[in-house]
Parts: C-alpha cells; sequence; structure tokens
C-alpha cells in the first residue's frame, strides 16, 4: 500500500522538479534517462527487456560514433 501511494507522489515530485517545463533542475534527455529506464524495467522484474534497452543504446551509441555523429 506505501508503494501504491509513494510511486506516485515522488514520480510527481521528480517530473515537478527535472522533467516539467519550469523545472529548476532541467535534464537532458541521454544517457540519463536510458539508464533510467533500465534499470527501472529490471527493479519491475523485466531483466530481458532491461538488457534489450541497453543493447539497442549500445548499438545506436556505436552506429553515431563510427558515423562520426556525436550524440
Amino acid at each position: 500500500m506505501l508503494a501504491g501511494l509513494g510511486a506516485p507522489l515522488l514520480i510527481g515530485a521528480v517530473w515537478g522538479t527535472c522533467c516539467s517545463p519550469k523545472a529548476r533542475v532541467p535534464l537532458t534527455p541521454g544517457r540519463e534517462v536510458r539508464r533510467a529506464g533500465g534499470l527501472l524495467l529490471a527493479l519491475a522484474g523485466h531483466p530481458l527487456l532491461a538488457l534489450g534497452l541497453v543493447v539497442v543504446w549500445a548499438v545506436d551509441r556505436t552506429m553515431l560514433t563510427r558515423a562520426s555523429h556525436p550524440a
């Protein structure tokens, strides 16, 4: 029950602080978002999806680096 009430409040606080248009600490979409996505998928009990996300990110990063387009 605590997770059911606490998780939405935590998500709202993080969104308001970092992701909203008037955020005090704006985040650039990049490594942090992808790492957080992989971590959250793993914590939610989906380790294969988390691994897939990390692999897709690594392949994308490698292809961009080889094509001289830094992400």
